[in-house]
């Protein structure tokens, strides 16, 4: 069962790369990189809390939720409380990763693969990089 659901999503997947490459490769980049940071803003502010007790000191916890009934971000920067989340770094990184990055990979290996030929054959991987 859980193999004909990933398979099923794979192939649907594999279709939308099919009809629309830049778009579903520009989607693609921007879940990967809203999650892959959000998983680095994390591991940041756990490194702050560490930090913190070594030096005796003692964060006091934020969720986002409650954060965001804050009334600016001033009133957060002076209530010493930690937030982990910073949903609008993580929006600037990731729109520019799906509009910017993405595309320009897709063409840049399309490109590639039109010069060298495609493949991952050792001799086509030594041409692409030389």
């Amino acid at each position: 069962m859980v193999r004909a659901i990933i398979s099923r999503a794979w192939e649907g997947y594999s279709r939308l790369l099919d009809q629309r490459p830049f778009v579903t490769r520009g989607m693609t980049a921007f879940v990967i990189f809203t999650t892959s940071d959000a998983v680095r803003q994390r591991m940041e502010y756990n490194e702050g809390i560490r930090q913190r007790m070594k030096n005796n000191e003692r964060p006091q916890a934020l969720t986002p939720s409650s954060a965001a009934s804050l009334s600016n971000g001033t009133a957060l920067a002076s209530a010493s409380v930690d937030v982990w989340f910073d949903p609008q770094r993580s929006l600037r990184l990731s729109v520019f990763y799906a509009v910017v990055h993405a595309p320009y990979v897709h063409t840049l290996y399309a490109g590639l693969e039109r010069v060298f030929g495609a493949g991952v054959t050792p001799g086509a991987v030594a041409k692409k990089v030389r």
